[in-house]
């Protein structure tokens, strides 16, 4: 699903409150992503974030392949 190579920066210490500082983030592809989620609603935001995502670079493709 991602561009081959690809790696999205990383902001260390950002959660929102002392609890969540606790956590530990990974970086996975989407569809791994998908798949440890299982069926619930964060799945959901992850495809749903994944679809706008891709729906950019294409409008973002499609905007300099015109010129404008």
């Amino acid at each position: 699903m991602e561009d081959k190579g690809y790696e999205p920066v990383r902001y260390e210490i950002t959660g929102v409150d002392a609890e969540e500082a606790l956590y530990r983030s990974e970086l996975v592809p989407v569809e791994e992503a998908m798949t440890r989620l299982g069926k619930n609603c964060m799945s959901e935001v992850v495809a749903i974030g994944w679809e706008r995502i891709q729906a950019r670079r294409r409008h973002e493709e499609e905007k300099s392949a015109s010129g404008g």
